[in-house]
């Protein structure tokens, strides 16, 4: 398993119930990979970094953050089908992702 050629890893009640309500995937991409794949060239990666964390707390949030939200809804579907338990899908980029202190498995390496 790799996406975008970055680590994904198993995190959440999969790793700490015997009967999880749904498996938690996170893939962690490099600042610069999640940055040209979501956010607007227009804006400099140190203002995702400051904006990201408010995104999905707004009644409007912007055009890139649905743009993850998609990506990560079609992803979580498409995994849940081939999986048959339900599957929670989402890229992090990895100045976000270094704050996670819960249990986190690694599915596999980057790609080289």
């Amino acid at each position: 398993m790799r996406y975008h050629g970055s680590p994904v890893y198993l995190v959440g009640g999969a790793l700490r119930d015997s009967d999880p309500r749904d498996v938690d995937i996170v893939v962690v991409l490099p600042d610069e990979l999640f940055w040209y794949s979501y956010i607007s060239p227009d804006q400099h990666i140190e203002w995702m970094r400051e904006s990201w964390k408010y995104q999905g707390n707004t009644a409007h949030p912007a055009r890139w953050w649905k743009r993850w939200a998609r990506d990560c809804t079609k992803q979580a579907s498409w995994l849940t089908q081939c999986v048959g338990h339900i599957v929670d899908f989402k890229t992090q980029f990895e100045s976000e992702a270094v704050h996670y202190t819960g249990p986190r498995a690694l599915l596999s390496s980057p790609y080289r």
